[in-house]
């Protein structure tokens, strides 16, 4: 648990973040789903797809809180742009889910 508090506090260090949680982690993630998009039944994507949501705000959350745990200001505010560009992205997910959702029906 402390690592899921340490990311919304700032107190982990940019590095772990940056490569730990937004890049290798949500690699697997990215994997998991891809996986889960093969599955015939929708069911189970529709049931990942929250989590992987969470799982999205929590990085881009622990990029910004922990964007100064550097010493090189270039990596902070590089780090800053990819959580603001990872929120935006989540919401034109979701924005082009409604628009899919919305011709099914």
């Amino acid at each position: 648990m402390n690592v899921i508090k340490n990311n919304f506090t700032g107190k982990t260090k940019l590095w772990e973040v940056f490569w730990v949680h937004f890049i290798f982690l949500s690699m697997v993630l990215n994997i998991l789903t891809d996986v889960m998009s093969t599955i015939e039944s929708s069911a189970y994507l529709f049931a990942w797809m929250p989590f992987v949501t969470v799982w999205q705000v929590w990085v881009a959350c622990g990029l910004w809180q922990c964007a100064f745990n550097t010493k090189y200001r270039f990596f902070a505010y590089m780090s800053r742009v990819l959580s603001v560009i990872s929120i935006i992205i989540i919401l034109y997910y979701y924005y082009e889910l409604a628009f899919t959702m919305s011709d099914l029906f």
